[in-house]
């Protein structure tokens, strides 16, 4: 068992003790362009919502919505991550899939330790909305094996009131009148219930915004958090709108309150709307369920992307990431409260350190001239007192046309990020380019704490009191850096730049063959092998060549059609060219259900030889061909099922093969031989 979590908040930081995570680095895996090397994402497909976030016997659980056959959004399964320090993450196997009855749509996990249920003692309980053509239900699924193995109870434990969005369970324990919470979204407000065995739920009161003009709510949750340097605590509600965030799109809005077990009630309605964070690219936001500081912080994590261009940013094979964690408390500004964000991290700092102090920067010069910077953090602190410039910051990521500046401008008070110039993507004509939220010095200092890394930027002023996060694609030779001061001198009193390392280890993929080139469709490493995607013909090649060889992988196709049974092809390709139009395909074909030897002779496909096998989706095979110029044996696990000559081609590359289907290779041995049993 890991040790337990040790949590310790000194000098305005968040450390989180952990054992040490042992990680080798692999040069290629998760090192595609945009790829973010500190903040997580998956290894492979679609992901939005952060679900089910628990944290039991030493592990951070972090479940997600999860789309793994494609780029888009599509029919929801929760993927499934665990960390020991809330930034290594190691992938698990797809935890809840689709059905018959619905897709699987955002909730939380809790863990009965009393064994309220029925299901038993310290069961693992997950809560989820069901949607079924647009009607949503909520429903659980138990787990006895700490969020390995998962069973729905597909009777629905709440049915839809006639409410078209009704979705996104948070459950908690409450602790004062011993009972369980239930916060739902539903259209323009949130509805509380009640339950003492997790199965019967008592509707008890509704919260609403007076502005509902836009955005559908989503995602809520409810905290009770530590309001600093007091004894005091509120509870904090918060939502995420689809629309009309401060920068446009998808947002995160909080109210700070009282929860009596029955009602939550704001503290004083304000004008204005309260934001968690004033980028563009912060959305689903939700707390760890069985995780709280000594005085009861609480550590959330958000989706680091906008529905108004979510399914066009420029990755592959996955999209989207998430934000860093953070951990939440509350600051008293005047007669109001607002939500203070400290960014949780451990990483392993790598060659480029600065570090200065009492420094006066001019217009005129840049005194990171000559630096680089990709992924890293910087800590900066301003003397206003000491300064006479009327803007200040950073420009970061800069090459040619492109930079992304963080600026602050002193006489209105703005913390900003302008992004406008940061990349060739063209975000959302919605979207504003810059994105500000008034930030006033404390004692006439301001300060910046920036998370820089491949494709982000997180931005968190005066210890997090103001956050901003944004997504950018720069050109990878966009690597510069510069500290500008516009209008007057700024006099820096502490400066700290320090580039981080990966956070990614070794690629799962067993192989022997280290170099791929991709052909046609999507291909990325993960946990189940090597797998590739594509609705039509899919192909990834080897640097390795062979005439005589043994060839064989461990080959499942995976069952993409999950309600209709329909799947695709899979195979090794051999005897290829360096384009994949001439080669062989030695192929399991689960939707015609048989084995077959395809040649592809300048991109015309025929299938030379069958054998008709009951092949199913989802099952793991051995294929294995043995090959000596012009002879073919195909063998499937263990037993050969093709024998044929064909003279075409006698030598050429080998790779790997898809077709209408995502496929998984794993074990993969290439063994060159000079004799042919």
């Amino acid at each position: 068992m890991l040790k337990k979590l040790m949590v310790i908040f000194s000098l305005g930081f968040t450390m989180f003790i952990c054992p040490q995570i042992s990680h080798a680095y692999d040069a290629e895996y998760y090192q595609e362009p945009y790829r973010n090397q500190v903040h997580f994402s998956p290894e492979f497909g679609w992901m939005n919502d952060p679900n089910g976030l628990v944290y039991y016997h030493g592990l951070y659980h972090m479940f997600y919505q999860y789309y793994p056959y494609g780029l888009l959004w599509g029919p929801m399964h929760w993927g499934h991550v665990i960390s020991t320090d809330l930034t290594h993450w190691i992938p698990q196997k797809i935890a809840l899939y689709p059905d018959a009855q619905g897709n699987i749509f955002s909730g939380s996990i809790i863990i009965d330790k009393k064994n309220d249920s029925g299901f038993g003692k310290d069961t693992m309980i997950a809560f989820y909305t069901n949607d079924r053509k647009g009607i949503q239900d909520q429903r659980m699924a138990v787990s006895h094996d700490e969020g390995q193995t998962w069973k729905k109870i597909h009777e629905p434990i709440m049915r839809n009131p006639g409410i078209k969005d009704w979705r996104d369970p948070n459950v908690f324990w409450y602790e004062k009148d011993k009972k369980w919470i239930m916060v739902l979204a539903a259209q323009h407000k949130a509805m509380f219930y009640s339950s003492k065995n997790l199965k019967q739920w008592t509707l008890m009161s509704t919260f609403g915004s007076t502005d509902q003009s836009k955005g559908v709510w989503e995602c809520p949750s409810l905290m009770r958090l530590p309001v600093e340097n007091s004894n005091q605590k509120k509870w904090v509600l918060q939502i995420s709108r689809t629309d009309g965030s401060p920068a446009g799109g998808t947002g995160v809005e909080y109210f700070v309150g009282d929860f009596n077990g029955q009602h939550f009630i704001q503290s004083r309605k304000l004008k204005r709307r309260d934001w968690v964070n004033y980028g563009a690219d912060y959305y689903a936001a939700i707390p760890w369920n069985n995780l709280e500081g000594p005085r009861g912080e609480r550590v959330t994590i958000a989706w680091m992307s906008n529905w108004k261009y979510a399914e066009r940013i420029p990755t592959t094979p996955w999209r989207n990431s998430m934000t860093l964690p953070v951990s939440l408390t509350l600051v008293k500004m005047g007669d109001s409260f607002r939500l203070k964000q400290t960014p949780i991290y451990h990483l392993k700092p790598q060659d480029g350190h600065i570090r200065f102090h009492q420094k006066t920067i001019q217009p005129s010069t840049n005194v990171l001239k000559g630096h680089k910077f990709k992924v890293g953090e910087i800590k900066a602190e301003f003397d206003l007192s000491k300064s006479n410039a009327k803007e200040f910051g950073f420009r970061l990521r800069e090459g040619v046309g492109q930079y992304t500046k963080i600026g602050y401008q002193v006489t209105t008070h703005q913390l900003l990020v302008d992004r406008s110039h940061s990349s060739d993507f063209h975000f959302n004509s919605d979207i504003t380019g810059v994105h500000a939220i008034h930030m006033n010095p404390t004692n006439h200092k301001i300060q910046l704490h920036i998370f820089l890394d491949r494709s982000s930027i997180e931005v968190f002023g005066n210890d997090g009191i103001r956050v901003i996060t944004d997504q950018i694609f720069p050109r990878a030779k966009s690597d510069r850096i510069s500290l500008y001061s516009s209008g007057g001198h700024t006099v820096i009193t502490s400066f700290v730049l320090q580039p981080f390392t990966s956070i990614w280890g070794s690629s799962p993929l067993v192989s022997n063959i280290k170099k791929w080139q991709t052909i046609k469709g999507i291909w990325a490493d993960s946990i189940s092998g090597k797998v590739g995607q594509s609705e039509g013909e899919g192909s990834i090649l080897s640097n390795r060549m062979g005439k005589n060889f043994e060839y064989e992988s461990d080959v499942t196709i995976l069952n993409k059609h999950y309600i209709n049974k329909i799947t695709g092809t899979g195979g090794l390709i051999f005897y290829s060219d360096k384009v994949a139009k001439n080669m062989y395909v030695a192929a399991l074909d689960v939707s015609h259900k048989s084995v077959q030897l395809i040649k592809y002779d300048n991109g015309k496909r025929m299938v030379i030889a069958q054998k008709p096998m009951t092949l199913i989706g989802n099952q793991k095979y051995h294929l294995k061909v043995v090959a000596r110029q012009h002879l073919i044996k195909i063998y499937l696990d263990k037993n050969l099922v093709i024998e044929k000559e064909d003279p075409t081609f006698k030598q050429g590359l080998v790779g790997l093969y898809t077709f209408q289907s995502t496929s998984a290779f794993q074990n993969i041995r290439l063994k060159l031989k000079t004799k042919m049993r």
